[in-house]
């Protein structure tokens, strides 16, 4: 299991943006974040996690959740999806 964090459309802009972001996150996670390319769209993902209610899982989205960027809490809809 992952956290799907963000999503933006598929353009060099976004790819680029995509990257800072996942650094950003990253930090603010304290596990690793990545970028999902699936064609149309590009995810930032973080952390690997055995189950989707795992104890770490959860303290990371919380961690999201309540993080403020740009003076919002834009990360508040993260959710966990299946890794495949």
């Amino acid at each position: 299991w992952t956290l799907r964090v963000v999503s933006y459309k598929n353009t060099k802009e976004n790819i680029e943006k995509a990257k800072t972001m996942a650094k950003t996150i990253q930090d603010i996670a304290g596990h690793d974040a990545f970028i999902v390319n699936t064609g149309k769209e590009i995810f930032i993902c973080v952390g690997e996690f055995e189950e989707s209610g795992s104890a770490g899982l959860l303290t990371v989205q919380k961690k999201l959740n309540e993080f403020k960027y740009q003076n919002k809490r834009q990360f508040e809809g993260c959710y966990p999806i299946r890794m495949r």
